[in-house]
């Protein structure tokens, strides 16, 4: 079962970047083009396409896609893949009510 309302979490993970973000990249060799710049504000241009929360799903069934510009898309790839794990830790626990950590009852509480 999907724990998680997918389209709101991916639309959360964006940041709101100011001059002293760029500044701080730039000082530390990492400084991003106008290209990237213009992408990575444009979060009104992802299409997140998802199972609505709750629906159940089989393994290695798609969950979710999300598309836009390339720029955004490539910044939010690390932290959705990082939503597998979190699905699938809220998933089990929801089945056997179980967790096996502190940090994963902290995954479920935050999924939930």
């Amino acid at each position: 079962m999907l724990p998680v309302d997918v389209p709101a979490f991916v639309r959360s993970l964006p940041p709101t970047p100011a001059d002293d973000d760029y500044r701080y990249l730039a000082e530390h060799s990492y400084e991003m083009g106008p290209g990237f710049k213009a992408a990575i504000v444009q979060t009104d241009a992802l299409e997140i396409r998802a199972l609505p929360r709750g629906a159940v799903f089989y393994d290695r069934e798609p969950v979710f896609t999300v598309t836009g510009p390339s720029a955004l898309v490539s910044w939010l790839e690390p932290l959705v893949l990082m939503l597998h794990y979190r699905i699938q830790v809220a998933s089990r626990a929801g089945e056997v009510r179980v967790v096996t950590c502190e940090r994963q009852r902290e995954i479920v509480r935050e999924t939930l």
